[in-house]
């Protein structure tokens, strides 16, 4: 009975040796899995991380190529690059501002260019109706008779799209007169004239006109001759 009783103990205690070594098998492998997901997530972490500001260094790099292009007046490269970063990043702020600052620049200078095609058009038709009549005005005839009125001045034909939008304005407000007008800056080489704005000479009548800009759209028109 006694032998039997030191048996079972022995057994006993081999079975809570073993059970007790599972445990121990089971938390440190727990331990070991727990150890390499930590290091999974820290090493994914840290991807994140430098892929974000890879990115955000890419968007920062495009941003300021986009400026630069700016500065050079080319904004459809500075719009081509603004593109590249609102891919990397659609909601940009930044991006978005200056891309649809720089689009409505293009759009201006779109129309003034339109602007100033008219008004070059306008005047060629004018100069060609010219050479082939005669009895028409000419650009020499106009040039020659504000030569007459101003002596010693000189003058240049509009071209600009300042002058240009000006002349578009005062035809639309009288096509009888400003169609058929031939339109010049003056400039005072020897300071005898107090010379000011534009000039007009009507086809016509041969009439000058001396157009002064006022503030806003306001015209000042005087008829010289």
């Amino acid at each position: 009975m006694k032998k039997f009783k030191n048996t079972f103990i022995i057994l006993l205690i081999l079975i809570i040796c073993f059970c007790l070594s599972s445990f121990g098998m089971y938390e440190y492998s727990n331990y070991k899995n727990n150890i390499t997901m930590q290091k999974e997530k820290a090493l994914a972490a840290a991807q994140n991380i430098q892929k974000e500001k890879a990115k955000n260094d890419e968007i920062n790099k495009d941003i300021e190529l986009a400026s630069n292009s700016a500065k050079d007046s080319k904004y459809d490269d500075a719009n081509k690059y603004l593109d590249e970063a609102l891919k990397l990043d659609p909601n940009n702020s930044e991006a978005k501002n200056l891309k649809d600052s720089y689009s409505k620049i293009i759009e201006q200078q779109k129309q003034q260019a339109n602007i100033q095609a008219q008004a070059q058009t306008q005047n060629q038709q004018n100069r060609v109706s010219s050479s082939n009549d005669n009895t028409k005005f000419t650009y020499n005839e106009a040039l020659n008779l504000l030569k007459e009125q101003y002596p010693g001045c000189s003058f240049t034909e509009v071209n600009d799209s300042d002058g240009l939008n000006l002349i578009k304005h005062l035809r639309i407000q009288d096509k009888k007169i400003y169609v058929n007008c031939y339109f010049f800056y003056g400039h005072d080489d020897k300071e005898d004239y107090d010379l000011e704005g534009m000039f007009a000479v009507s086809e016509g009548e041969r009439h000058i006109y001396s157009i002064i800009t006022g503030y806003g759209s306001t015209l000042s028109i005087h008829l010289i001759k």
